[in-house]
């Protein structure tokens, strides 16, 4: 029973940690939370495999081992672009878990010395070759305050301070702050506004507000202006799947529009837009 319970275990952290290979490594955007998906599996199969790679007995385990630490050396440096510290802390770690995993297997030290050189000391030294690139990488993390769920609908804090300023100082009544390109564009505006906000599109660039819809509410006075981020490369091409700029109302907003981002102080054009029909 207890055999079967142990190929059954393997099988299926195997099976887990394949899908998670396969699936996320054709993943088109991959963003580090989603891997959270099979890090389980990881941990285990690498504290599984390190406890047996580390037993001083039998020649497979010694091989693995060697083999092991030799990827690990191999591709911290394909993944650091060179030998960094980081990457000295990998080579030295393998480097002592080769050589006490030697020690352990060799008569020229007592049982009590070859016991402290594997399994324990070859497990210490495991540790410091696996672990020295994700513990440098997580310090650099915290250091600058990188996020795994990125910044989404977070707006560069001066733009958004002249976006607000201008739009409500120019909003005559108007029930919407502005008309936003994507549902995830401006997130930080309405947290700090707390104003609604008419969405164009939803996910994956899918028309939410038609262009007739945004006529009849612009010339209700509902809708003045048009926050665009960013600008559509498709020539005379409307309605691109995926792309929120080169949906139907985004388009119509350009060619019909006023571009009012030099106004409002923005830097760069085309990203705020009195739209047409609002009055001036």
């Amino acid at each position: 029973d207890r055999t079967r319970m142990r190929r059954a275990a393997a099988a299926g952290l195997g099976l887990w940690l394949l899908m998670g290979i396969v699936l996320f490594s054709h993943m088109a955007r991959l963003h580090p939370r989603y891997v959270e998906g099979f890090t389980p599996a990881v941990a285990a199969v690498l504290g599984i495999g390190a406890a047996w790679a580390a037993s001083p007995k039998g020649r497979a385990q010694l091989i693995v081992l060697l083999v092991a630490l030799l990827a690990s050396v191999y591709y911290a440096e394909r993944l650091l672009y060179g030998t960094p510290v980081e990457w000295w802390f990998v080579l030295v770690g393998a480097i002592g878990a080769g050589v006490l995993a030697a020690l352990a297997r060799s008569e020229l030290l007592g049982a009590r010395a070859r016991a402290l050189a594997a399994p324990a000391g070859v497990m210490v030294m495991m540790l410091v070759c696996f672990s020295a690139v994700p513990l440098a990488t997580d310090s650099t993390s915290i250091e600058t305050h990188v996020t795994d769920a990125g910044y989404v609908g977070a707006l560069p804090s001066e733009e958004q301070r002249l976006v607000s300023d201008y739009v409500r100082a120019n909003a005559r009544g108007a029930k919407y702050e502005l008309a936003a390109e994507s549902a995830t564009q401006i997130g930080s505006l309405i947290v700090q506004d707390g104003r609604p906000i008419l969405v164009l599109t939803t996910y994956a660039g899918r028309v939410f507000t038609t262009v007739p819809e945004l006529q009849r509410l612009i010339a209700q006075g509902k809708v003045r202006y048009a926050l665009l981020g960013s600008s559509c490369h498709h020539a005379a091409v409307t309605g691109v799947e995926g792309n929120p700029a080169c949906s139907v109302p985004a388009v119509w907003i350009r060619e019909h529009g006023t571009d009012v981002s030099h106004a409002a102080g923005l830097k760069h054009s085309g990203t705020l837009w009195l739209l047409p029909g609002a009055a001036p």
